[in-house]
Parts: structure tokens; sequence; C-alpha cells
């Protein structure tokens, strides 16, 4: 029941509405209905000590938009004032993204970015590691921390090392030295620097490049020497591989017991008479010979002169010996393909060079059509219509017609029965 006596005439009318209403009359709603007299829309609101506050929702966006502030979605917002100088506490912030600058007073440097003094940074810790070889990485380009040994020594990877005169670099294959006095102790040269001319006392070196030798004796010891320079150079009991291009005096010239490989250019080398049999061991020198008429034909594989008219312009033949140039002929009185040339054997092709078609009979039944392929049953190369009665067709060609595949046969196919259809063919055969 409602207690009159402690209300108010004004609480006591808004308890009615509410109660018209079928609004509950506890302190948690407060809400107030617009044009409550025909049921208006209903405002939150707050009624704390008789004023009613209304109960606003937060909303944020730019102009035209509006997005419920949440969880999910919470206000932005921006800091504009800095900190007080001081100590300021803003609590236990959880850092999910830092990316640091990259200038001198930053932590952060960039990548292959020059080094300027006053540079800051941070303190790099190392790893102790007290068994050489170990890793802390599993694969290549992986991360990996700096590793020590006990004494806080860094863990470092020999690798190659420039020479340098003063530096004990230990037991060391050196590939090159400068030159000069340089004292690396037992040491297996690969390059020996330049020597000044004069005498070079290197001691007991195996040498694998030799530098250029001044003319005038130089006294290198036990060494094998693969290149010596023109002049008059000592080098005792030596193999020479490659002998340097030098003209002999005219007398006697004792070089000693040397085995020569490859042999100097001389003036006067062995030479070939004309129809002679060719001896593999012989450089050959062969000049044209000014010709007029035809000269005597010589024996299979013998040596021969070239051959040039007058002027010295050299006579040459269009294909080649008459061996490898071969002719097919057939008359056809069926409509088949026949083989006019046979294969040249495996790896040789025989090349189209002539082809002649004739017809001398009348056809009654169409125009006649040869085919021609470079292997039976193979693609067409060529087809020719041939007239009936004195029809035909003549081709020499100004290149010899590739065959396709090698030891195959060049064939016709007239495609009509005649008595008087003839096919001459001329080929070369190539490797």
């Amino acid at each position: 029941m409602l207690d009159l006596k402690f209300l108010s005439l004004k609480r006591f009318t808004r308890s009615l509405r509410l109660l018209w209403q079928g609004q509950s009359l506890s302190g948690s709603v407060d809400n107030t209905v617009l044009n409550s007299g025909t049921g208006g829309d209903t405002i939150a609101s707050d009624d704390i000590a008789g004023v009613k506050y209304q109960r606003v929702k937060v909303v944020f966006g730019a102009d035209g938009s509006a997005t419920d502030a949440s969880s999910t979605n919470p206000l932005p917002c921006d800091v504009i004032n800095a900190l007080p100088a001081g100590d300021n506490n803003i609590g236990n912030i959880d850092v999910l993204t830092v990316i640091t600058g990259t200038g001198a007073t930053n932590l952060g440097k960039a990548e292959d970015a020059v080094h300027a003094s006053g540079d800051t940074g941070v303190l790099a810790l190392g790893v102790r590691i007290d068994t050489a070889n170990s890793s802390l990485v599993s694969a290549a380009s992986d991360y990996s921390p700096l590793q020590v040994d006990q004494f806080g020594r860094l863990w470092t990877h020999v690798g190659t090392m420039d020479a340098n005169s003063g530096v004990d670099i230990g037991d060391v294959d050196v590939l090159s030295i400068a030159a000069g006095d340089n004292n690396i102790g037992n040491v297996d040269v690969i390059t020996l620097p330049a020597l000044v001319a004069g005498t070079a006392n290197i001691g007991d070196v195996d040498v694998l490049t030799l530098p250029a030798l001044v003319a005038g004796t130089a006294n290198i010891g036990d060494v094998d020497v693969l290149t010596i320079a023109a002049g008059d150079n000592n080098i005792g009991n030596v193999d020479i591989v490659t002998l340097p291009n030098v003209t002999l005096a005219a007398g006697d010239n004792n070089v000693g017991n040397v085995d020569i490989v490859t042999a100097p250019t001389i003036t006067t080398l062995h030479t070939h008479a004309h129809d002679a049999a060719v001896a593999t061991s012989y450089v050959a020198i062969v000049g044209a010979e000014a010709r007029t008429t035809s000269p005597t034909a010589v024996a299979n594989a013998d040596v021969v002169r070239l051959t040039a008219d007058t002027s010295g312009r050299l006579l040459t033949q269009p294909f080649g010996p008459r061996g490898i140039v071969r002719t097919g002929y057939w008359q056809f009185s069926t409509a088949s393909e026949v083989a006019l040339i046979g294969s040249a054997g495996a790896g040789v092709f025989s090349d189209l060079l002539h082809l002649s078609i004739s017809n001398s009979s009348t056809q009654t039944n169409g125009i006649p059509i040869v085919t021609i392929r470079d292997s039976i049953g193979g693609a067409t190369r060529y087809a020719y219509a041939v007239a009936t009665a004195g029809g035909g067709v003549v081709l020499n060609f100004p290149y010899p017609v590739p065959q396709t595949t090698a030891a195959n046969s060049w064939t016709a196919h007239p495609n009509l029965a005649q008595a008087t259809i003839y096919v001459m063919m001329m080929t070369i055969d190539r490797v």
C-alpha cells in the first residue's frame, strides 16, 4: 500500500502516474516519460534529492557517424599536456610494440648506417659456452647471442687473413705476400712477389708461378721453370714445358739435355711432295698452284696442292667429290610411291640438289600431282601439278635442301596412274 503520510503533493502525484503507467516506485528506476498524458517516449534519468539527471549514453566518431563506447570500442583520448617534472607513477603498463628511433641518441641504429662519434647504444651481453663449437641456434639465418668462454673472452672463428708484415699468424698458408723482406717462418708460398733484378735468395721453396726474369743471369736454385724469357738464362738441369719463341743463330747451338714438349716457331718445316702420302707427324705448308689447265688427279687420301687461277683466286667446285653426289630416275605408270634415292647409311643426310618432273601423255581424269618426300611415307616436302601432254617442272636449288632425318630415302608419288610421268632427282651426301 502507498503510505501517503510521507509524500508531498508533488511526489504523490508522480507516484500515482508511475503506478498508472505500471512502473516500479523503487529508487533504481527514475525514468521520465515525455508527454505522459499521451504515452510518449521514456527518457532514462536518475532522481537525486528530487532533481532529475538525464542518463546519457556516450558515443564518439566523426561528423555524420556515431560509435558506442564499450570495452571493445573504448573512447579514444589524447594526452595534451606533458607529465610534470619529478617522479610520475603511471602504473603497470603492458607495451605491445616498441619501435626505436635510429638517430644518434636513440638506442636503435639502422642497418648499414654510418657510425658517428657520440652515438649511444645498449650494452651487448654474451652467453658463457665452455665447449668450443657449441651452437645456440638450430638453422641458418637464426639470431644468436654472442658466445664467450669462462673468462668472458669472445669465441671467434678464424677465417681468411690478409698477409701482414710483423704479425704472428701461426701455421698459415699465405696466398700472397708483399714485395720486401717478410719473415713468416715455415710457409708454403703459392704466389711469389716480383723479384728485383739481381740475386734473390728465397731458400728451399716450391714455386708454382715464377715472376718474369730480367735478361741476364738469374740463379734461383733447383726449380721447375714453366716459362723463361728470351736471353741468356742459366737454369741448370730443368725440364722446359713451353719454350719461348727464339730464333737460333747460324752455327752450332748447344741447349743441353732438354725435353721439349712444345717446339718453338722455326723457319724450316717438313713439307709434303705433291701426290705423296700424308704423314700425320709433319706440319705441311701448302700454297695454291696457278693453273690454266686441270692438274692430273692424285690417289685417294694423298696430299694435293690447292689450285688457283693466274691471279691467285682459288678454284673451287660447288658440291664435292663425285662419290657423294647421287642421282635417281623413275618412269611412273601407277599411282604409287617409289624411292628414287636410297639411304646413304647411318648418320648421313642426303640433301636435295636437283628435281625435274615431266608428263608427255594426255590425262582425261584430272591434272596429275606429284608429291616429293624425304622418307618413305613421310611428310610432304613438295607437291607439283604437271599439265598433260608436255607439262612439267625443273628445279635447281640454290642451296641443297636439307633432309629431315639421316639414313632415309627421297621418294616421288603421283596421285593418278600415268604411263609417261618421268621424275629425276640429284642429291649430295652430308654428315
